[in-house]
């Protein structure tokens, strides 16, 4: 069945996990975080020294590179209300294509194929209704969805729009692992202000990611690698477990990510601006 509303791929589809921690955020009283403290060379040579053991794991880095277009589908499910099991939930299915390289993609929607969201990596542009929409994107459109940004872990530990920092160990269920600090550099932020990603201290194995959700005050949410894939020569997430922890803990429900493809041949204009 149709929604009886156009899906908005700027107002609801990538910001979907998001919905009840701006809710929680609206009702709660509660102070920022306190901002990271300033880091060291010696904190960013550590980063990058986990950082290459845990991408060494999923393929390498210039498997990466040599990916070209990757296609995927996430599959996103977030409970309804209170208690409510992701199992349950109504799902949100939105289909991926990206050149991480080249910072492009394009998202589009299965259930309402009327509209979607592009960029070529300097432009941004939506279609809405078979058409593309008049207004402009504000500069947050420019990142990559949050979605896509979780698909591209531990890759994105490599971005060149990001800065990485090890900000010492952490209480992770139970036992101390490594935590590393995602930054994006000025300008170049996604619509989490920064990231803190936990890794097995012994594999280097990417375990758990909480962001700052940007425009909220203080609201933190988390991400926990359930399960990964193999497509190519890469290893990529295959479930992630989705939820908040400030200022409310929830369990907000999961994303899956079906039907990998890598090395995707597109058409030279794919990524382009439609023409009105």
């Amino acid at each position: 069945m149709r929604p009886s509303k156009p899906i908005r791929p700027w107002h609801v589809a990538w910001r979907a996990p998001y919905v009840t921690l701006l809710v929680v955020a609206a009702c709660a009283a509660e102070a920022p975080p306190p901002a990271p403290q300033p880091h060291t060379p010696a904190d960013a040579e550590r980063a990058r020294a986990i950082a290459t053991r845990c991408v060494a794991l999923h393929g390498g880095i210039e498997a990466w590179k040599k990916a070209g277009n990757i296609r995927f589908t996430a599959k996103v499910r977030a409970p309804g209300g209170a208690g409510g099991a992701a199992s349950d939930a109504p799902q949100t299915e939105i289909r991926f294509t990206f050149d991480y390289v080249h910072r492009a993609g394009r998202m589009e929607f299965p259930a309402d194929p009327g509209n979607g969201w592009g960029t070529d990596g300097k432009e941004t542009w939506f279609i809405e209704g078979g058409k593309l929409a008049d207004h402009a994107p504000g500069p947050e459109a420019l990142p990559l969805p949050i979605e896509a940004m979780f698909f591209a872990v531990p890759f994105y530990l490599f971005s060149p729009t990001a800065d990485i920092f090890y900000e010492g160990t952490a209480d992770y269920e139970g036992r101390q692992v490594d935590s590393v600090r995602v930054a994006p550099k000025a300008g170049q932020g996604g619509p989490e202000r920064s990231a803190l990603l936990y890794f097995d201290p012994t594999t280097a194995e990417v375990l758990h990611v909480r962001f700052d959700v940007e425009g909220t005050s203080g609201v933190r949410g988390e991400a926990s690698y359930v399960e990964w894939q193999k497509a190519g020569k890469l290893t990529l997430p295959k479930v992630l477990e989705i939820g908040a922890i400030r200022p409310t803990r929830i369990k907000e429900g999961e994303i899956r990510f079906e039907d990998v493809q890598v090395g995707v041949s597109v058409p030279a204009a794919f990524y382009r601006k439609p023409a009105r």
